[in-house]
């Protein structure tokens, strides 16, 4: 299986981010009802799942600092089941939605992968915000400090913000762009977490400046969609998936060519091929 998507990279495959979300919509409201009514009761475990283990004295802590996170992306990962249904003209079963848990080792694997490339940057934040030179003088006084030292840290602070919150964003955008397509990869076939990171970060550094930009715009459309009371959740956070489906269906999807590997040499060429491609007329 490996050889086979690796083989896929090196064909010359278009990033059109206009076609993959077209295709999401369409996906979207192909399943419009079962997705709301997912959406809206995967909120309801979260909720009552975290608050009941959450009262569990540090043992309920430390599970859900451990699990917590890999279980809500193994929840949504449904998505993805969802969305290869649809393409194929399976029917969708409101069981789909949760086959994502199949796969829970792996994103566990995932998970914990991009959490160790993501200390360094949690260091450097903290670096650039200074927190330390407060937290070492109310060390040093005996958890007082001075008003003097906190109108001097809260000036520097500001620059160190700014600076902090543009890092966070383009490592967020490095990371989200590598999971665009590993996450699916992971979902979709036998491979396993490090193969599946391996293949989203080949499939990175081929378009690395189209696939930040993106994954930055659609952040900030997110979180958009949180201030209508989170309504607009219902609709970015599946749609989200069913992209991120659509454009690895569209480059990477190992029965388009008979090896993967090739398709991310020279990720962006070749005309795709149609009779694998999404049907407009159907989804749209």
């Amino acid at each position: 299986m490996i050889h086979q998507l690796k083989g896929n990279l090196d064909q010359y495959i278009k990033f059109e981010f206009s076609s993959y979300l077209s295709h999401a919509w369409g996906i979207y409201k192909k399943n419009t009802g079962s997705i709301i009514g997912f959406t809206l009761l995967s909120w309801v475990m979260i909720f009552v799942s975290f608050f009941v283990i959450g009262i569990i004295p540090i043992v309920g802590i430390i599970v859900l600092l451990i699990l917590g996170y890999p279980a809500i992306l193994c929840l949504y990962n449904g998505f993805f089941i969802v969305a290869r249904k649809t393409i194929n003209n399976e029917p969708v079963d409101f069981g789909d939605f949760f086959g994502g848990f199949k796969t829970f080792g792996k994103i566990l694997g995932l998970f914990y992968i991009l959490l160790v490339f993501m200390i360094p940057v949690i260091l450097l934040n903290f670096y650039l915000m200074d927190y330390s030179s407060v937290f070492m003088e109310m060390i040093n006084n005996g958890g007082q400090t001075d008003p003097e030292s906190i109108l001097a840290w809260s000036q520097e602070m500001q620059s160190g913000i700014w600076t902090s919150q543009l890092v966070s964003l383009l490592i967020h955008g490095i990371m989200g762009s590598i999971m665009f397509f590993a996450a699916p990869i992971a979902v979709d076939t036998e491979l396993s977490a490090m193969e599946s990171l391996s293949l989203g970060f080949k499939t990175f550094i081929r378009k690395p400046l189209p696939l930040i930009v993106t994954n930055i715009l659609w952040l900030i459309v997110v979180y958009i969609s949180i201030l209508p009371c989170f309504l607009g959740l219902f609709v970015t956070i599946p749609l989200t998936y069913f992209l991120m489906f659509t454009a690895y269906h569209s480059i990477l999807a190992p029965h388009k060519v008979s090896t993967l590997e090739t398709k991310i040499d020279s990720f962006g060429s070749i005309e795709i091929d149609r009779n694998s491609e999404l049907d407009d007329d159907e989804l749209i």
